[in-house]
């Protein structure tokens, strides 16, 4: 907003422009078209000037956030971490990494999210959409970061190299669950006999001694085991009885 200060800098800037638009008009005559365009720059020069002037007094920041302009410096910095942002919304989404603020919320499930575009997303679950083909076999998928790593199912691209045995990996989440055995970490523990195991799928597996669940049935005589490989193994004595059975029955005959 202008002030009545900056109103009659404007009137004195335009009345001193006029005198000189008419200074310059007179000597035209005298001059031609060279002297003509010469005024016409001093004009612009001196309305530039008294702009430039104006807009830092109104905002002294403008002309830092210009010089970042020429050095490539960002100009809005994060308190917390130190991070650069070239604008004030990429400062603003990114605060909320620190004050756990998440403002967009599904209307179909509630879950929160921090970014409007993470929700967007996150509605394909519900809306079934799966807007990313894969060329090479058909699978959609709801995310193209997800049909990036597909890709490599086909390609054979393993990015992600162990440091240690120089195994590779498809996946990142492979080369962390691989880097396991090398350190010989075991962060998930037994609550009830506090045996640790690597992987939270051995816990998960585990825990099933304890509970006596065991969720994998034959289909043939209803046995139940604890671990999908004991029901396999238990398969294979079912083959082996048919299979016996129609070599006698062929031997009848």
């Amino acid at each position: 907003m202008l002030t009545p200060t900056d109103e009659e800098s404007d009137h004195q800037l335009l009345s001193h422009n006029s005198h000189v638009a008419e200074s310059q008009d007179q000597k035209e005559d005298k001059h031609g078209d060279s002297g003509s365009t010469n005024a016409e720059l001093n004009l612009q020069n001196q309305h530039h000037e008294s702009i430039n002037h104006r807009n830092n007094v109104d905002n002294p920041n403008l002309s830092e956030i210009h010089c970042d302009t020429h050095t490539g410096k960002q100009p809005f910095k994060c308190d917390t971490c130190g991070k650069d942002f070239q604008n004030k919304s990429s400062l603003k989404r990114h605060l909320r990494i620190h004050t756990g603020e998440k403002p967009y919320s599904c209307k179909t499930c509630g879950k929160v999210f921090r970014n409007n575009s993470h929700l967007v997303i996150h509605m394909r679950i519900h809306t079934g959409e799966k807007q990313y083909s894969c060329k090479t076999c058909g699978k959609r998928f709801t995310q193209n970061s997800a049909l990036n790593y597909h890709i490599r199912v086909h390609t054979g691209e393993k990015m992600f190299a162990c440091k240690t045995c120089g195994k590779y990996f498809l996946y990142n989440s492979h080369l962390t669950r691989h880097m396991k055995i090398h350190t010989g970490e075991k962060p998930y523990s037994c609550k009830t006999c506090e045996k640790k195991f690597r992987y939270n799928s051995h816990l998960t597996r585990h825990i099933r001694i304890h509970t006596g669940e065991k969720p994998y049935s034959c289909k043939m005589c209803e046995k139940k085991f604890h671990r999908n490989s004991h029901l396999k193994g238990h398969m294979r004595t079912h083959a082996g009885g048919e299979a016996a059975s129609l070599q006698h029955t062929g031997s009848r005959d």
